[in-house]
């Protein structure tokens, strides 16, 4: 294929007259890649024809075929060459119906409106453009009429599309959500916070607790009963070390 290709295009610097023939197929595709990118991004009609013309010399699918064709042809409507553009948008829908179809059908009838086309031919490459997944604009509703069968169900297949759009956001809105994300809540400091309010000061106090019991058996000699501040039990609880000393007179009154 680089035999085809033209020598000013090689002096470009675009293509290299020394690519062999087995990397053809794949340099087409990066052409069509470049052509597009020229057309939408850069807005250079003449750049993108270029590319698209060199991606029709090397070895490429029908449908990288097809694709090329409309490339080229969406540029020379740009360039107000608009016969030689709907040549290019009829080769494209020479080749099997493919991705790109519907895309050729939809800028067939947008030059043929420029030419001053018939209107039979135009409003069918409308509907067929719609039928095949083609966005509705505001072209086609003129073309066709809002109460067109392919108006309405391309109507439809958008309000659908966009629900469910809105759909799978609020989902994914919940989801996130329910997964605790954003959030702060700790079931573990729910649960230890209750166990503080309900044992006084946590592990440190049960061990001050321990302490002072311990402290007050170590000084106990046998020979009397301690009272509150000896033991620190008063400190504790004062209902208990109260019910004790009740215990102790009690006996010595039975006595």
């Amino acid at each position: 294929c680089s035999q085809d290709i033209d020598a000013d295009d090689t002096a470009a610097g675009s293509v290299s007259s020394t690519d062999p023939q087995g990397e053809c197929h794949g340099h087409g595709k990066s052409l069509i890649a470049m052509a597009r990118l020229a057309l939408t991004s850069h807005e250079d009609a003449n750049e993108a024809l270029r590319y698209a013309n060199l991606s029709l010399k090397s070895e490429i699918d029908d449908d990288r075929k097809m694709e090329a064709h409309i490339l080229a042809g969406r540029s020379k409507i740009v360039m107000g060459k608009t016969e030689a553009a709907i040549d290019d948008f009829r080769q494209a829908l020479d080749f099997h119906i493919g991705e790109a179809t519907g895309e050729a059908h939809y800028h067939l009838a947008i030059a043929l409106q420029a030419a001053g086309g018939d209107a039979h031919a135009i409003e069918n490459h409308f509907e067929q453009a719609l039928n095949m997944g083609m966005p509705l604009t505001s072209e086609a509703i003129n073309a066709l009429g809002e109460e067109n069968v392919a108006v309405r169900r391309s109507a439809n297949r958008q309000q659908w599309a966009e629900y469910e759009r809105a759909q799978a956001a609020s989902m994914q809105q919940r989801g996130g959500i329910m997964s605790g994300g954003g959030s702060s809540f700790d079931g573990n400091s729910v649960f230890a916070s209750q166990q503080e309010d309900e044992y006084g000061a946590g592990e440190g106090a049960g061990a001050s607790q321990l302490d002072m019991l311990a402290e007050g058996a170590s000084q106990y000699d046998g020979s009397s009963v301690p009272d509150g501040e000896e033991s620190g039990v008063e400190g504790l609880n004062p209902d208990l070390s109260g019910q004790g000393a009740a215990s102790s007179r009690a006996r010595t009154t039975s006595s």
